[in-house]
């Protein structure tokens, strides 16, 4: 997940970080075939003022997954820390 104050300047952030992430999960021996993008999405980031009664726009939030089919569970710990430290921020549905 990526924020900034466009549509433009979240999109741009994530696609970077993607990017990053696929690298140096291909530097860390996955094959291109077993990497894919999932669920892209790209959405104003609202937040609610008490005192005004109503939310304002404080920016956008860009958000995709990553999937990753590993064939040796024991690279699965070495993955993990390679896409986070690349820029993923969260793992899931191991």
């Amino acid at each position: 997940m990526t924020s900034a104050e466009t549509a433009t300047g979240a999109a741009r952030e994530n696609a970077r970080l993607q990017e990053a992430v696929i690298r140096a999960l291909r530097e860390a021996g996955i094959e291109s075939r077993d990497i894919s993008t999932s669920g892209y999405s790209l959405q104003p980031d609202l937040q609610y003022d008490e005192r005004e009664r109503r939310s304002r726009l404080v920016g956008y939030v860009a958000r995709n997954g990553v999937n990753v089919r590993v064939r040796q569970i024991a690279q699965v710990g070495p993955l993990i820390d390679a896409a986070i430290g690349a820029g993923a921020n969260g793992v899931g549905n191991l």
